[in-house]
């Protein structure tokens, strides 16, 4: 019951969340519209943090328990291949959150227009056409999926239209501050001479500090008497137990000794409350995971690669 609350959850939060970058096709108008279709919460999310690979995700996959997940951890293959599914069937078919990557006759999974974590399995000249969303025109060898168009440190960037088979797929129309627009449509850093300045005076300053760092301590010791008296001041700042000239051990119980007052006795036990009541919480979530089910170790901490494999881990 937990585990489909908590399913259920985060596919109403991923489905009520969406953000995009303004795109536009080649030839119109770049001006961001309301009415333009966003991109969306997976497709973003996956483009700017990519995470592992399919085989990675072991979705509907579920240990029988604590000990069966911390055991399939220990002995779990560390380089896992991705898997690609060879069903050729799907192709034509718009499937939800499906686990494996798409088949080599049509290997790129477009998101559908209208449709949650709908993808359709496409070919490189299919991106944006057959109900999918029209703005992911760009096919990613990397990611295996259609995309948006995204140029580095662009502001404004134009995509190709649906179809379009030519080898410039995207470029940018208005960099970000700071950047200029090449004829290539990428966008370079200006002002890198201010960079290189700075850092080469970053690097004198360091020089300079750690030489006066050096000739004061080569320098000899001319007051020994005045260091012997700053020495015995700071002995007679510390803290002793009465009648005794040795300082408190580190092992001293400060929630029931009185070593500079019941301010530093209280504080010390509000910690050791803290403490005590995060060990019980923790206790509790592992009792979760070994009587409902280990994937609550795991759950929130599995990214992926595209966005059709970010469906497939928040539906599992």
């Amino acid at each position: 019951m937990i585990g489909q609350c908590v399913n259920f959850v985060l596919l109403a939060v991923a489905c009520d969340l969406s953000l995009s970058l303004p795109t536009c096709f080649a030839g119109e108008d770049c001006a961001y519209s309301a009415e333009q279709p966003k991109w969306s919460l997976v497709q973003r999310s996956t483009w700017t943090n990519p995470g592992p690979g399919a085989s990675e995700l072991e979705v509907g996959h579920q240990k029988p328990g604590l000990a069966g997940h911390i055991i399939g951890e220990a002995f779990a293959n560390k380089q896992p291949e991705e898997k690609q599914s060879t069903d050729t069937s799907i192709c034509s078919k718009d499937v939800f959150a499906r686990p494996e990557l798409c088949p080599a006759a049509c290997p790129y999974a477009a998101e559908m227009q209208n449709e949650f974590c709908h993808f359709r399995c496409v070919q490189r000249q299919e991106c944006g056409l057959l109900g999918t969303v029209q703005n992911a025109t760009i096919p990613d060898d990397g990611m295996k999926v259609c995309r948006h168009c995204n140029v580095e440190a662009c502001a404004r960037c134009v995509a190709a239209k649906p179809g379009d088979n030519s080898t410039k797929l995207e470029r940018c129309v208005t960099c970000m501050p700071g950047y200029e627009l090449n004829e290539e449509g990428e966008c370079d850093m200006k002002g890198i001479s201010v960079f290189i300045i700075g850092g080469v005076i970053g690097a004198v300053a360091t020089v300079g500090v750690i030489w006066w760092y050096v000739a004061i301590m080569l320098k000899p010791c001319v007051n020994d008497q005045g260091i012997r008296e700053g020495l015995q001041g700071r002995y007679r700042m510390k803290l002793f137990p009465m009648g005794s000239d040795e300082p408190y051990p580190l092992t001293t119980n400060l929630m029931a000794t009185n070593v500079a007052g019941p301010g530093t006795m209280a504080m010390f036990r509000y910690e050791a409350a803290v403490i005590l009541w995060a060990i019980v919480l923790l206790l509790v979530w592992l009792g979760f995971a070994l009587f409902v089910s280990s994937d609550l170790l795991i759950l929130g901490t599995r990214n992926a690669s595209s966005p059709q494999l970010l469906c497939a881990v928040v539906a599992w």
